[in-house]
């Protein structure tokens, strides 16, 4: 089915142990009606927040490839569930962790960087991200 505009939905996972990993998923559905799934782990110890930062900064990676033949960014929208990782990209305000400021700096991911796309938070049931990003780290459950 084709869409009037790319649709990505981003979500971080973690176990709350720190025991069984944590893990990244994005799940696209592109204009042209296809539909892609991106996933991967993390180290142990990353919490949920640092999941799905890396899993934002993934769907904006994404986003970027969505562009039309000539070279500009399709109208797209991102979908998560994580009101403080939404809440930062919208609004542009720092980070008080530590722990999330050291991802920005991993990933090269700073203020003026960042893509002018829409995104959006939804309740997690809507999350078709949700799936990869457990997978990711190794829990279906």
């Amino acid at each position: 089915m084709k869409n009037n505009m790319t649709r990505i939905w981003f979500d971080g996972s973690s176990s709350p142990h720190k025991k069984n990993g944590a893990g990244w998923g994005v799940f696209v559905e592109r204009l042209n009606g296809i539909e892609e799934n991106f996933s991967g782990a993390l180290p142990n110890d990353y919490t949920n927040n640092q999941a799905e930062l890396v899993a934002l900064i993934k769907a904006l990676l994404v986003a970027e490839t969505c562009c039309d033949v000539n070279g500009e960014l399709e109208k797209l929208i991102i979908f998560g569930d994580s009101r403080l990782v939404i809440d930062w990209y919208n609004t542009k305000l720092s980070f008080k962790s530590l722990k999330l400021l050291k991802i920005l700096k991993l990933y090269g991911f700073f203020e003026n960087c960042l893509y002018q796309v829409e995104v959006k938070w939804i309740p997690r049931r809507e999350n078709k991200a949700d799936f990869y990003a457990k997978m990711a780290r190794g829990r279906l459950a």
